[in-house]
């Protein structure tokens, strides 16, 4: 009994110190974003989503909140889309789709079936972990395609932490230029430093 019961614990532990994990891990590419723009490696006025990771969470907008909401159950299907509207052939889409769809409930069903089978955790994270590998690389594409700015690792990072934001981005970018913006439409804009500061800090924000 002393035995299963320090194995919760220890499995308790680590549950506890993930939520922290993934805020250290934002706010390490934040800080590298930062950094980034300041010496001139990246362009803090350069095509970005319109629509931000956060944005569903801080933004008064009911029909951003239904694409959220609709998201949570239909990203596979988004997924498949995009890659799609990217110039794949119908059997890679399909296949995204049904390998997305596979992963996603897996990490679901796992999830449940620890209840009675003790460790079943730990693949449904590997299946959750593959889900979003597999949209970040899809949001890495639409990034190139569009010449976004951001790395493979933001497109992780944003894909395992807020995916139903990340679907709404990519289906959005490749919809046409009305999904993507730019921060500011002169590329040498003539600001102030705290109107500059401004939109670095946004634009950090927005990963």
């Amino acid at each position: 009994s002393s035995g299963i019961n320090a194995e919760y614990g220890q499995t308790a532990s680590v549950m506890t110190g993930l939520p922290y994990a993934m805020l250290m891990s934002f706010v390490c590419m934040a800080l590298w974003r930062g950094l980034a723009m300041e010496f001139g490696d990246l362009n803090p006025y350069g095509c970005d989503f319109k629509i931000g990771i956060i944005d569903p969470l801080t933004t008064v907008d009911v029909a951003l909140w239904t694409d959220f909401g609709k998201q949570i159950f239909i990203a596979p299907y988004t997924m498949a889309r995009t890659v799609s509207m990217l110039g794949a052939s119908r059997a890679s889409s399909v296949a995204i789709g049904v390998t997305g769809t596979t992963l996603l409930v897996s990490w679901i069903t796992l999830l449940l079936v620890e209840l009675e089978v003790q460790g079943a955790f730990a693949i449904s994270w590997c299946c959750y972990l593959s889900f979003a590998f597999l949209l970040a690389a899809i949001r890495c594409s639409v990034r190139g395609q569009w010449e976004i700015n951001g790395n493979f690792v933001e497109d992780f990072f944003a894909s395992m932490i807020m995916y139903p934001s990340s679907c709404i981005q990519i289906y959005t970018a490749m919809e046409g230029k009305d999904g993507r913006s730019t921060l500011m439409t002169d590329p040498k804009p003539s600001v102030s430093n705290g109107s500059e500061m401004k939109s670095v800090v946004k634009n950090v924000l927005a990963v």
